[in-house]
Protein backbone atom coordinates (compact mmCIF):
# COMPACT_ATOMS: atom_id res chain seq x y z
CA UNK A 1 0.00 0.00 0.00
CA UNK A 2 2.77 2.55 0.80
CA UNK A 3 4.22 1.94 -2.69
CA UNK A 4 0.86 2.72 -4.30
CA UNK A 5 0.54 5.91 -2.26
CA UNK A 6 4.05 6.91 -3.32
CA UNK A 7 3.17 6.38 -7.01
CA UNK A 8 -0.01 8.42 -6.66
CA UNK A 9 1.84 11.23 -4.87
CA UNK A 10 4.48 11.27 -7.64
CA UNK A 11 1.83 11.49 -10.37
CA UNK A 12 0.05 14.30 -8.55
CA UNK A 13 3.37 16.12 -8.16
CA UNK A 14 4.17 15.72 -11.87
CA UNK A 15 0.66 16.76 -12.89
CA UNK A 16 1.15 20.04 -11.02
CA UNK A 17 4.74 20.62 -12.12
CA UNK A 18 4.11 22.88 -15.12
CA UNK A 19 1.75 25.15 -13.19
CA UNK A 20 4.29 25.76 -10.45
CA UNK A 21 7.07 26.59 -12.87
CA UNK A 22 5.35 28.33 -15.80
CA UNK A 23 4.78 31.71 -14.12
CA UNK A 24 8.55 32.11 -14.06
CA UNK A 25 8.89 30.85 -17.66
CA UNK A 26 11.10 28.29 -19.33
CA UNK A 27 14.17 29.62 -17.50
CA UNK A 28 12.74 28.26 -14.25
CA UNK A 29 12.40 24.83 -15.87
CA UNK A 30 15.98 25.12 -17.16
CA UNK A 31 17.15 25.79 -13.60
CA UNK A 32 15.28 22.74 -12.33
CA UNK A 33 17.04 20.56 -14.92
CA UNK A 34 20.33 21.57 -13.30
CA UNK A 35 19.38 20.74 -9.73
CA UNK A 36 16.77 17.98 -9.94
CA UNK A 37 18.91 15.31 -11.59
CA UNK A 38 16.44 12.50 -10.98
CA UNK A 39 13.52 14.37 -12.60
CA UNK A 40 15.05 15.33 -15.96
CA UNK A 41 12.77 13.16 -18.12
CA UNK A 42 9.66 14.27 -16.19
CA UNK A 43 10.55 17.96 -16.47
CA UNK A 44 11.29 17.71 -20.21
CA UNK A 45 8.00 15.89 -20.85
CA UNK A 46 6.07 18.39 -18.74
CA UNK A 47 7.29 21.18 -20.97
CA UNK A 48 6.56 19.63 -24.35
CA UNK A 49 9.48 17.31 -25.16
CA UNK A 50 8.66 13.90 -26.57
CA UNK A 51 10.68 11.30 -24.65
CA UNK A 52 10.36 7.62 -25.51
CA UNK A 53 9.91 4.75 -23.09
CA UNK A 54 13.01 3.61 -21.26
CA UNK A 55 15.00 6.78 -22.00
CA UNK A 56 17.60 7.57 -19.33
CA UNK A 57 18.93 11.06 -18.76
CA UNK A 58 21.61 11.43 -16.13
CA UNK A 59 21.08 14.94 -14.87
CA UNK A 60 22.01 17.58 -14.57
CA UNK A 61 21.60 18.62 -18.18
CA UNK A 62 21.74 22.12 -19.63
CA UNK A 63 19.10 23.42 -22.05
CA UNK A 64 19.61 26.74 -23.82
CA UNK A 65 17.69 28.66 -26.46
CA UNK A 66 14.39 26.85 -25.91
CA UNK A 67 11.84 29.24 -27.44
CA UNK A 68 8.93 28.80 -24.97
CA UNK A 69 9.02 25.11 -24.16
CA UNK A 70 10.91 21.94 -25.04
CA UNK A 71 8.73 21.10 -28.05
CA UNK A 72 11.82 21.08 -30.32
CA UNK A 73 13.17 17.98 -28.55
CA UNK A 74 12.23 14.46 -29.62
CA UNK A 75 14.01 11.57 -27.90
CA UNK A 76 13.43 7.96 -28.93
CA UNK A 77 13.05 4.83 -26.85
CA UNK A 78 15.90 3.58 -24.64
CA UNK A 79 18.10 6.60 -25.42
CA UNK A 80 20.84 7.43 -22.91
CA UNK A 81 21.87 11.05 -22.36
CA UNK A 82 24.76 11.54 -19.93
CA UNK A 83 25.23 14.21 -17.31
CA UNK A 84 26.11 17.77 -18.25
CA UNK A 85 25.00 17.42 -21.87
CA UNK A 86 24.12 20.81 -23.37
CA UNK A 87 21.11 20.90 -25.69
CA UNK A 88 20.41 24.03 -27.74
CA UNK A 89 16.78 23.90 -28.83
CA UNK A 90 16.56 26.84 -31.22
CA UNK A 91 15.61 24.32 -33.93
CA UNK A 92 14.34 20.73 -33.72
CA UNK A 93 16.59 18.02 -32.24
CA UNK A 94 15.72 14.40 -33.02
CA UNK A 95 17.54 11.63 -31.16
CA UNK A 96 16.39 8.23 -32.42
CA UNK A 97 15.96 4.95 -30.52
CA UNK A 98 18.92 3.42 -28.66
CA UNK A 99 21.25 6.38 -29.30
CA UNK A 100 23.83 7.35 -26.66
CA UNK A 101 24.92 10.94 -26.03
CA UNK A 102 27.84 10.74 -23.59
CA UNK A 103 28.52 13.12 -20.72
CA UNK A 104 29.62 16.65 -21.42
CA UNK A 105 28.60 16.60 -25.08
CA UNK A 106 27.14 19.68 -26.77
CA UNK A 107 24.37 19.60 -29.38
CA UNK A 108 23.96 22.99 -31.07
CA UNK A 109 21.14 24.07 -33.37
CA UNK A 110 22.42 27.57 -33.95
CA UNK A 111 25.70 29.27 -34.74
CA UNK A 112 25.30 32.95 -33.87
CA UNK A 113 28.12 35.22 -34.90
CA UNK A 114 26.47 38.60 -34.36
CA UNK A 115 28.33 41.82 -35.02
CA UNK A 116 31.83 40.38 -34.84
CA UNK A 117 34.76 40.42 -37.26
CA UNK A 118 34.06 36.75 -38.03
CA UNK A 119 30.73 37.77 -39.58
CA UNK A 120 32.62 38.50 -42.81
CA UNK A 121 33.46 34.84 -43.29
CA UNK A 122 31.05 32.93 -41.03
CA UNK A 123 27.34 33.57 -41.24
CA UNK A 124 24.74 33.10 -38.53
CA UNK A 125 23.18 29.70 -38.99
CA UNK A 126 20.23 27.80 -37.54
CA UNK A 127 19.48 24.20 -38.45
CA UNK A 128 18.01 21.08 -36.88
CA UNK A 129 20.02 18.09 -35.61
CA UNK A 130 19.37 14.43 -36.29
CA UNK A 131 21.10 11.74 -34.24
CA UNK A 132 20.23 8.39 -35.84
CA UNK A 133 19.19 5.15 -34.18
CA UNK A 134 21.99 3.28 -32.34
CA UNK A 135 24.42 6.18 -32.81
CA UNK A 136 27.08 6.69 -30.14
CA UNK A 137 28.33 10.23 -29.45
CA UNK A 138 31.46 10.14 -27.28
CA UNK A 139 32.15 12.24 -24.19
CA UNK A 140 32.59 15.96 -24.72
CA UNK A 141 31.79 15.80 -28.45
CA UNK A 142 30.48 18.97 -30.08
CA UNK A 143 27.78 18.42 -32.70
CA UNK A 144 27.11 21.54 -34.76
CA UNK A 145 23.83 22.68 -36.28
CA UNK A 146 22.68 20.82 -39.36
CA UNK A 147 24.47 17.57 -38.47
CA UNK A 148 22.86 14.28 -39.41
CA UNK A 149 24.66 11.46 -37.60
CA UNK A 150 24.01 7.79 -38.32
CA UNK A 151 25.23 4.61 -36.70
CA UNK A 152 27.95 2.63 -38.44
CA UNK A 153 30.64 5.32 -38.67
CA UNK A 154 33.47 5.99 -36.25
CA UNK A 155 34.56 9.61 -36.55
CA UNK A 156 38.06 10.06 -35.16
CA UNK A 157 38.95 13.43 -36.73
CA UNK A 158 37.09 16.70 -37.30
CA UNK A 159 34.77 16.70 -40.31
CA UNK A 160 34.79 19.99 -42.26
CA UNK A 161 31.51 21.91 -42.58
CA UNK A 162 29.16 20.80 -45.38
CA UNK A 163 30.94 17.46 -45.73
CA UNK A 164 30.02 13.78 -45.48
CA UNK A 165 32.21 11.22 -43.68
CA UNK A 166 31.33 7.54 -43.51
CA UNK A 167 32.76 4.14 -42.64
CA UNK A 168 34.92 2.65 -39.90
CA UNK A 169 37.06 4.63 -39.44
CA UNK A 170 35.17 7.50 -41.09
CA UNK A 171 36.69 8.85 -44.29
CA UNK A 172 35.65 11.85 -46.31
CA UNK A 173 33.05 10.85 -48.90
CA UNK A 174 32.00 14.32 -50.07
CA UNK A 175 33.19 17.84 -49.42
CA UNK A 176 31.60 21.21 -50.10
CA UNK A 177 28.02 19.97 -50.16
CA UNK A 178 25.87 23.00 -51.02
CA UNK A 179 23.59 24.25 -48.26
CA UNK A 180 20.35 26.00 -49.30
CA UNK A 181 20.70 29.72 -48.68
CA UNK A 182 24.51 29.79 -48.81
CA UNK A 183 26.05 32.01 -51.47
CA UNK A 184 27.72 30.05 -54.30
CA UNK A 185 31.44 29.52 -53.89
CA UNK A 186 33.72 31.48 -56.21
Amino acid sequence: MPELISQIARRLYLAGLPWRVRPEGINAANSRLLVEAGSVVDILRSFGAEVGAGAVMDGPIVVVSAPVDYGNLRVGERVHIGMLVLLALTCPVLIEDHAVISMGSTLLTHQPVGQRPQADCVRDRRASLHIGARTYVGAHAVILCGANLRAGAVVTRPVPPNSLAQGIPARMARRHIPVPGDPPEA
